[in-house]
């Protein structure tokens, strides 16, 4: 699940938002107008207003790798909505979904437009993004999110989340190029079940992968994280999903990363106090108040109870090697978050700390940095300047060693809406300043990957992607942080 304005929402960090008091109510206010309705992006080369006092321009620390090369979803022109607001729904606006490397380029995945209803697509775009081609999934039924990817060494799994007679459902499709021509290859289906959320995630081992999505438990009363393993040479070949979250666990939301010798599994737990069955949530959709779109508000806000993260090692076949790590306490009130591999096979997490709902949050970001042995190290980020919104990691797993002191990126909305980047070293801390660019603008880093982030900004109602080359900044003075 970064804040592309207007027409797209930051959909490709994890959209780890609770769903005890309706999922469509909180991706709402975290996304300024819901998943399924975007604003219209106003033009990119559209001048600023004049000011009393001038804001200093942007710093030049990132450049276009090739000036002018894109490529484009959907088609930027179209709008069919006909109603002349400001508001344009699904399907006329791209909804970007994941993006990951490819041995020669990237992949992203998106819904878009199509024969009158909403069909999914993968973007293969070259290393430049100055070509690329759509491989066509084909229509999606229902209020489905975007699809997920996983890419290693040349394999390209989808997660296609769709809907039939029975509910929600998770299908794997497996993208094959072995002479430049897309061979799709459909995989199993497993049915995603009716909790709330229905947040999914999708990550490649070296011989196996898995697919994890949260569920509800009606024995139980309470959510849970299922998971099913795969062959990456054959994904209808899946074992029968289990639950990878403790027996008593109330969880939700969940995120996969990989790490060496397994993965890494994060996901939101709940007070048990809290938890509600899913026709409770349903309703609480459609009755709760709407959630305040920016601090103050105060009868909009909606309280979400505790919420925290915790994070699990799973080993090869995605079964749980330890119990899980709880990256904060238990009193907290997580509301968005995103994970990436750390440097040192330990994991780094972000996310956004508050009691109200989504889009009612502070100004503050937490950052956290776990040990392969479980310890935690955290900090926080407090800056006037950073927007609402889910915040992104973004890891180089190809980057050299002499590549420089960053060992990730961390991308945020900003309260203009321009996006910003920092650099953190291996402990999860920042090494530069909190920052808009020139090249980024509203652009929203999606992927990175041998030194090269891959952009995804509105275009009309479509999706352009680029990629450019970023540098920690020298002698910047650093963003507020501290450790804890």
């Amino acid at each position: 699940m970064p804040t592309i304005p207007g027409t797209h929402a930051r959909r490709f960090a994890s959209l780890a938002v609770p769903a005890r008091v309706g999922l469509g109510l909180l991706l709402a206010a975290v996304l300024g107008g819901g998943c399924k309705k975007h604003k219209k992006p106003a033009a990119a080369s559209a001048p600023e207003a004049p000011s009393a006092k001038a804001a200093s321009p942007p710093s030049a620390r990132c450049s276009a790798v090739k000036r002018g090369a894109s490529f484009t979803i959907g088609r930027p022109g179209q709008n069919n909505a006909g109603d002349g607001d400001d508001d344009v729904p699904l399907p006329f606006a791209v909804d970007p979904g994941s993006a990951v490397p490819l041995p020669s380029g990237f992949a992203v995945s998106a819904l878009q437009s199509m024969d009158g209803g909403t069909g999914a697509v993968i973007a293969i775009v070259g290393p430049d993004a100055d070509s690329g081609k759509l491989v066509d999934l084909g229509r999606v039924y229902g209020d489905a999110d975007p699809p997920r990817l996983a890419a290693r060494d040349g394999h390209l799994v989808v997660a296609l989340a769709g809907n039939d007679a029975s509910g929600a459902t998770l299908r794997l499709v497996a993208i094959r190029t072995p002479t430049g021509a897309a061979d799709v290859v459909w995989g199993r289906e497993m049915e995603q079940g009716n909790d709330q959320s229905q947040v999914f995630g999708v990550e490649l081992g070296k011989q196996r992968g898995v697919l994890v999505w949260d569920d509800w438990d009606k024995r139980g009363d309470h959510g849970v994280i299922r998971g099913s393993t795969f062959a990456l040479d054959d994904v209808s070949n899946a074992t029968r999903p289990r639950v990878l979250s403790p027996k008593d666990d109330d969880a939700e939301a969940p995120r996969i990363v990989r790490r060496p010798g397994g993965f890494w599994l994060a996901w939101i737990s709940h007070t048990r106090a809290h938890a509600k069955r899913p026709g409770a949530s349903k309703l609480a959709a459609k009755t709760a108040p709407v959630a305040s779109a920016g601090p103050g508000a105060g009868s909009g806000i909606v309280e979400l109870g505790s919420r925290w993260l915790e994070l699990v090692p799973l080993d090869e076949n995605g079964s749980p090697t330890a119990p899980p790590i709880a990256v904060t306490q238990h009193d907290a009130h997580v509301l968005v978050f995103d994970v990436a591999p750390a440097p040192d096979s330990g994991a780094l997490l972000a996310w956004r700390d508050d009691e109200a709902a989504p889009g009612a949050e502070g100004r503050i970001v937490h950052l956290a940095r776990v040990r392969p042995g479980g310890s935690t190290e955290t900090h926080v980020l407090d800056d006037e300047k950073v927007g609402a919104g889910v915040p992104t990691l973004l890891v180089d797993q190809h980057q050299s060693k002499n590549a420089g002191p960053q060992a990730a990126w961390l991308s945020l909305a900003g309260v203009s809406d321009e996006t910003r980047l920092a650099a953190l070293d291996d402990q999860g801390k920042l090494i530069d300043e909190l920052s808009t660019d020139r090249v980024l603008r509203h652009a929203e880093p999606v992927v990175l990957d041998r030194g090269r982030m891959l952009l995804a900004a509105p275009h009309g109602l479509a999706l352009e992607l680029s990629t450019a080359t970023c540098q920690v900044q020298k002698n910047a003075p650093r963003t507020a942080a501290s450790g804890n």
